[in-house]
């Protein structure tokens, strides 16, 4: 695989919200914004984080990064994570990488 998405080969996103995984594994993929409005007939919830996720990880899926989403319990394990990530961010900024429109949609500011 090849070296996209800012230079990174796969991008995985820890998560202790099952609404998240659910949203990016399992309804993002049914390509759900042709429609206004789920089955239910209700409008979908949040519906610029999801629009704006799917075209992130299409983004970084055309530039060869492949992008999974883990639902971790363990909240000091998020809070580490945050951390690293953060400071990672940091040296990539450092280096010229566009991490600010990653980092910014997970939650992670710098």
């Amino acid at each position: 695989m090849g070296r996209g998405g800012g230079g990174w080969r796969r991008v995985v996103v820890l998560t202790d919200l099952e609404y998240i995984v659910k949203g990016a594994t399992e309804w993002l993929p049914r390509r759900w914004r042709k429609s206004k409005v789920g089955r239910s007939g209700r409008k979908y919830a949040n519906r610029d984080f999801w629009e704006e996720l799917q075209h992130r990880i299409e983004e970084l899926g055309g530039e060869g990064c492949e992008v999974s989403f883990w639902l971790v319990r363990d909240g000091e394990l998020i809070r580490q994570t945050k951390a690293a990530a953060r400071l990672a961010a940091w040296e990539g900024k450092k280096e010229g990488l566009p991490v600010e429109r990653y980092t910014r949609l997970f939650g992670i500011m710098i």
